[in-house]
Parts: C-alpha cells; structure tokens; sequence
C-alpha cells in the first residue's frame, strides 16, 4: 500500500474499530481507490464504511469512539469528523448491496497493520457508475466522479489489477 498520513489515519481508527467492536471496516473512496490506480487522485477525505449491524445498533458508540481518538462531529447527519483537519466519514456497508449490487462480505480481507476490507478495481467501477446516477454526485461530484470511472477503465483495459 501507497503510505500517506490518511492512510495512516484510516488503520488507526480501523484498529480501534478492530479491538472494541471487533469490527472489520471497508476503506472506501478516493482514499481506497488511490491505491490501486498508478494515477494521482484528490483524496479529500477517508471515507470508511462500517457493517450494517454496527452502523444500526451502535453508531453512538461509534461516535463516542471517534471522540477518544480526537475526532469532532462536524456533520452528524453524514457522520463527519474531523482531526487536524483531516475529515473522516462513517457510513454503513450495507448500502453497497442495493447501490453498487457489491456484497460487503465479498470483500477482499486485509489482517495488517489492521483488519479491514478493500474493493478492487471492478468494485470500486461500480460503485462509481452507480454514485453517476446519484443525485447529489451527480450534481456535485460528476465530474469528479467521471475522472475517476475513466482512470479505472484504463487501468482495468491495460489489465493492471
């Protein structure tokens, strides 16, 4: 994996999330993305998505959680936080199933330096194309978005995986 301080962020919240809810949780978004592809990508935010069950009966605890490791809900609504300004956004996996047809369980499994789950470049295709179709991407994100289908297509036509 490519190091970055995100990077480093992601596997310190994920190891939390490991030890007190024994939760496996998915690096997703542009963070996620930008180490699979060989071209630079923005990475504003990590973007971490969480299981369904914990997401649903738990996510205050969660939130207590991001709190003792620093973090500052600044949109509870979209369960924003932010450290040192370096945004985290918690969401659920569960809605993979129904938005991109990706099964959280059939994510490729990492032990270190934390437990966590990856989509691979077809995944994260899809879950792309489908966010084009999403009304605020749409309108906000398009082109963004567009960029990024296009980066994945060339890598996946040039069979880089």
């Amino acid at each position: 994996m490519k190091r970055t301080a995100k990077l480093d962020v992601f596997f310190e919240i994920a190891k939390r999330l490991n030890l007190v809810f024994n939760a496996r949780p998915v690096l997703y978004g542009s963070l996620g993305l930008s180490q699979l592809v060989d071209a630079m990508i923005d990475v504003d935010d990590i973007d971490i998505l969480i299981e369904a069950q914990l997401f649903d009966a738990s996510l205050q605890r969660v939130k207590a959680m991001m709190a003792q490791l620093g973090f500052r809900l600044v949109d509870e609504a979209e369960n924003e936080f932010v450290r040192n300004d370096i945004k985290v956004g918690i969401a659920s996996d569960g809605d993979m199933k129904t938005f991109a047809h990706i099964d959280p369980l059939t994510l490729r499994a990492i032990e270190t330096p934390a437990k966590a789950r990856l989509l691979d470049l077809e995944q994260y295709l899809a879950c792309y194309t489908a966010s084009m179709e999403d009304g605020y991407r749409k309108i906000v994100r398009q082109k963004n978005d567009a960029l990024k289908i296009e980066i994945i297509k060339r890598q996946l036509d040039r069979g880089v995986v």
